[in-house]
């Protein structure tokens, strides 16, 4: 696997140094060097644009408040995907959402909307190196642009900001890119702030479930973006079984479609009952169900950064996931995870997967004991 590692890392290194000599040219055409940053009293229309997923998206809140509280006469419009919509309700910093019309938001008719909009400032939060955002920004006709110049980006801004050399969380990485506008930056825990209909909705669904408001809940996310993100769904449900006896709590299964295997196989192997809350439930209601468990059981994922950011407890299993990046913030979270040779590679499939087999069900209780106890 390491050599195979290697060669993706080269063939990659080859591709960003040709893409970034083709964009010079019109980088030094279009937008030369960093001119100036905006002065905060004629900033009063600002874009966010970001096509990241679910944990990305919680992960980008401080982003957001920092803006909101730097440019508090400002309006904040945020362009992002559908998978994201009903997070991004529960952000009270953004004023204003857009959604992306094709992959990466290119299409003249979003273009024209955005030129339309009379954007100040543009921010993109992409912290690699795809280049649709950029391209987006660069087009949007904001007066001031912001981004990392990663692989020949930089042409789409004319506030180029070039990413730190050490190990940076998510939410440093993102926050870096804002630095330059001289605004407090110092809150970097993001809070979700669940609404109303959504805790009326949750509390309506788990009475129909037969759930008291003095049940004990704690909540299973199996599921993972990538395969090589699971933990194995026998041994979740042997976890499951064990925690409903051992604390008498009732298990709440959630996650979606993509993963209806994966749900499946851990139902069909628990001898105790669930609540299957699979493909039921929008972003905001689970947000509203993480506010109400005990603790959130999961891998490293959406909603493990759903459940931190409604300050709920949790414990997950990290694999393949580089950990200074993706740890999950706040002082009630447990992360296991096996420090071996080979993670984290951050691969989405894996033959051996070694970083999740060493990750035992004993671990995951003993864990899960843990918070009870602190709880």
């Amino acid at each position: 696997m390491a050599i195979y590692m290697k060669k993706d890392r080269i063939l990659k290194k080859i591709y960003l140094g040709i893409r970034k000599a083709t964009l010079s040219i019109p980088a030094i055409l279009y937008l030369s060097g960093n001119n100036g940053i905006p002065q905060k009293g004629l900033v009063k229309r600002i874009l966010v644009v970001s096509f990241d997923r679910i944990g990305d998206t919680v992960l980008a809140i401080p982003v957001f408040k920092a803006l909101k509280k730097g440019f508090h006469e400002a309006q904040i419009t945020f362009l992002h995907r559908p998978v994201t919509k009903d997070l991004v309700k529960q952000i009270p910093y953004i004023n204003k959402t857009i959604l992306c019309i094709k992959k990466q938001g290119l299409d003249i008719s979003q273009i024209r909307r955005l030129r339309e909009e009379n954007f100040d400032l543009a921010i993109d939060l992409n912290s690699d190196y795809r280049i649709g955002s950029a391209l987006l920004i660069s087009l949007s006709g904001a007066r001031f642009k912001v981004g990392y110049d990663i692989g020949g980006r930089g042409f789409g801004f004319n506030y180029k900001v070039k990413p730190k050399e050490e190990k940076r969380h998510q939410v440093d990485i993102l926050l870096d890119i804002i630095a330059p506008l001289n605004i407090d930056i110092s809150d970097r825990i993001p809070e979700l702030h669940v609404l109303d209909q959504d805790k009326e909705r949750i509390t309506e669904l788990l009475r129909k479930e037969g759930v008291l408001n003095t049940d004990i809940l704690v909540s299973i996310a199996p599921g993972g973006y990538y395969p090589s993100q699971c933990w194995y769904p026998k041994r979740f449900a042997e976890t499951a079984d064990i925690i409903s006896d051992r604390y008498n709590a009732k298990i709440v299964i959630v996650g979606d479609k993509n993963m209806a295997v994966i749900y499946k196989e851990m139902v069909s192997a628990m001898k105790t009952d669930s609540i299957d809350m699979v493909n039921r439930l929008s972003l905001g209601e689970l947000s509203a169900l993480f506010k109400r468990c005990k603790i959130v059981l999961c891998n490293s994922s959406g909603p493990l950064h759903i459940a931190a950011a409604v300050n709920t407890p949790t414990v997950s299993m990290m694999g393949p996931t580089v950990p200074w990046q993706w740890w999950p913030l706040g002082n009630n979270h447990i992360v296991l995870r096996n420090d071996i040779s080979c993670s984290p590679c951050n691969r989405g499939a894996c033959k051996g997967h070694e970083c999740m087999k060493g990750i035992t069900v004993k671990e995951v209780l003993d864990a899960i004991k843990r918070q009870f106890e602190m709880g």
